[in-house]
Formats: C-alpha cells, sequence, structure tokens
C-alpha cells in the first residue's frame, strides 16, 4: 500500500485510504503553475505532497498578495467542501514539487456524505481560519523580523525541509512589505549564522535559535496544524 507524504491523507483510516486511491492521480507541480483561478470552477483538488504553493487575493493597483501558504499539510478546493464551485482567490504553485488530484466531481462525492476526508477537510477549514486571524494580527502588529522568521518557519514545517527555494520579493509579497526590508532581515539571519543564501534559495541551519526570536502567532498557528495532524 502506498503511504502519503501528504499529512491529510495521512491521516485518513485505512480503509478510506484504500478506496480513495484509485480515484487520486499522482502529478508534478510546476512553478507558477495555477492550480486555482478566481471565479472559475474548480476542476481538481490538490494535496501537495512536496513543495509550496500559494494563495493570493488581487487588487488592481497593486496586483497578487499572498494571504495563504499551502504544502505538505494542505489540500485546495475548499470551496468544495463548504458547497459552492469557486473562489475569488488564486492558487500558484511557489516551488515545483508533487501533489495528488483528486476531480471535483469525485471530491464532491465524498464531500456530500459523513466521510472522513469530509471531517477532515472540514478541520482543516478550522487550521486555515485561525492561520488567516493570525497572519493578519502578525503582520498588522508585529516587528518586521518577527514576521521573517514566522514566515520562513511555517515554509520549513509546510516544506519537511531546511531549504526554502523562493525569492526575497515572493517571501514580500506574503507579507506586505517592500523586498529590500526583507533582503536586510535574511541577511541580519545570515551573519548570525542561522541561515545561508544561494540563488533564490534559503536554507536554515539553526530552527532552535530562528524560533526564539520568532512572535507567539508562530506557536499558535503551528498547534493548530499539529492537532489536525493528531486528531
Amino acid at each position: 500500500m502506498i503511504i502519503p507524504r501528504n499529512l491529510l491523507l495521512a491521516s485518513l483510516p485505512t480503509t478510506e485510504w484504500i478506496e480513495l486511491q484509485p480515484l487520486l492521480e499522482h502529478v508534478q507541480l510546476r512553478k507558477r503553475q495555477v492550480l486555482e483561478e478566481p471565479r472559475t470552477g474548480i476542476q481538481y483538488v490538490y494535496f501537495i505532497e512536496h513543495g509550496l504553493a500559494a494563495v493570493q487575493a488581487r487588487t488592481q493597483a497593486e496586483g497578487p498578495h499572498g494571504v495563504g501558504l499551502l504544502g505538505r499539510f494542505s489540500m485546495t478546493g475548499l470551496p468544495l467542501v463548504l458547497g459552492t464551485e469557486r473562489s475569488p482567490l488564486r492558487v500558484v504553485v511557489q516551488t515545483g514539487g508533487e501533489a495528488y488530484r483528486l476531480k471535483a466531481s469525485d471530491a464532491e462525492a465524498f464531500f456530500k456524505h459523513d466521510t472522513a476526508l469530509r471531517r477532515l477537510a472540514l478541520r482543516y477549514i478550522q487550521v486555515r481560519m485561525v492561520h488567516a486571524a493570525h497572519l493578519a494580527l502578525c503582520n498588522a502588529r508585529h516587528p518586521v523580523e518577527h514576521r521573517v522568521r514566522r514566515w520562513l518557519l511555517l515554509a520549513l514545517e509546510l516544506l519537511g525541509e531546511d531549504e526554502i527555494c523562493v525569492s526575497h520579493a515572493t517571501i514580500a509579497g506574503h507579507l506586505g512589505m517592500r523586498r529590500p526590508s526583507v533582503s536586510e532581515h535574511v541577511k541580519r539571519l545570515e551573519k548570525a549564522g542561522l541561515v545561508s543564501q544561494g540563488v533564490a534559495c534559503i536554507t536554515v541551519h539553526n530552527r532552535t535559535e530562528l524560533e526564539l526570536g520568532v512572535c507567539e502567532c508562530h506557536r499558535l498557528v503551528w498547534a493548530e496544524y499539529r492537532r489536525l495532524q493528531n486528531g
């Protein structure tokens, strides 16, 4: 039996995972690939195995802005769980990777009944709500250094590895700040020996020290993700 790396799928009871598995298609995710378009019918639900994807809101004046981050704890297609077929938000791949995808029609069949997948998806929506609330609070009230550290730590957890291959501009887009500010604070972390930088990649070398300088938002949000995983 295949054991999924996506931690939502891995949390399913064995019987339901066996039932679901033939309906899933394993696909590669390409950087900048769009998984959901605004106000367009959802075709697939993606369960990310490896990589990062951004949930984006857009304004005409300022363009796209990151309002959520998805990885190995995540799934797309949440409007289908709530009985609608589209969203005003966009979901786009940030780092290439892999995923299982499920046709929207097959997903809806699971979501219409009291299945383990439906219950898990509803709990995941709760996690996303908590995450969105603390994202708004943190971006409005906490220092830039804390916000950069929080984003890096979340990316580490969602990737399950220490190398994060995204640009400073991408991080800035998630934090609602200018790229030079992100670059300045990442450079400070590098001088302190917590991270190193390559070409469009940041490698974290000391997660413990990184966590010591972060605000409580990371701990609170990550507690919800862990609670989701542990049921």
